[in-house]
């Protein structure tokens, strides 16, 4: 998984669950970055727009996803 855009898309999510606040964006060139704050006064942060379409943020999500379940079996089989 790339992780710029696995940082993309949970920068999504944490947006969408107002974890963080967009606080604008800047452009560096021809890339365009997210500047994010959190909601408790943390940041910046800055995430790179990857410009992906639904289906590409449905498949990392699905990714992330499959990636946290395989990790936490690990966690319970080590216990």
């Amino acid at each position: 998984m790339q992780v710029r855009r696995l940082r993309y898309v949970l920068a999504l999510l944490l947006l969408q669950k107002r974890r963080l606040e967009l606080d604008g964006s800047r452009l560096d060139g021809e890339i365009e970055y997210l500047v994010l704050i959190g909601t408790k006064g943390e940041g910046p942060f800055e995430v790179r727009d990857e410009q992906l379409d639904a289906e590409e943020i449905a498949s990392v999500e699905e990714q992330l996803l499959a990636s946290m379940a395989e990790r936490a079996d690990e966690m319970r089989g080590a216990a």
